[in-house]
């Protein structure tokens, strides 16, 4: 369009409404894209947390009837101490539970 315009003597603002009305789609779909690219990126990341927490799981022999540091450390991301009966615990597919620690209950979030 911008080479036409530069060879062929045109109504100038038809031309422009014309390439900001292209330019506009061209950046919605371009954000588009971007958008899913990352969404990809998150996916493939989560992704391979699970891979990572299943291997773990495979490679115990027994069931788990202790506290398992291994274990623990491939599922959790992060423990939150809000007060001293709050805690957070986030794990690593994103999914955080709250806990209220006094009346051993929790809830997903």
């Amino acid at each position: 369009m911008v080479a036409v315009n530069a060879r062929r003597a045109q109504d100038q603002q038809d031309y422009q409404q014309r390439y900001d009305e292209l330019r506009s789609r061209y950046d919605g779909v371009k954000q588009k894209l971007a958008d899913i690219a990352a969404d990809k990126q998150q996916r493939l990341v989560r992704r391979e947390k699970i891979r990572s927490f299943i291997e773990t799981l495979h490679q115990r022999e027994a069931l788990l009837t202790e506290f398992d540091e291994t274990l623990w450390r491939s599922t959790v991301d992060q423990m939150t101490v809000y007060l001293y009966s709050d805690v957070a615990i986030t794990f690593k597919d994103g999914e955080e539970i709250h806990c209220d620690v006094r009346m051993k209950r929790y809830e997903r979030k």
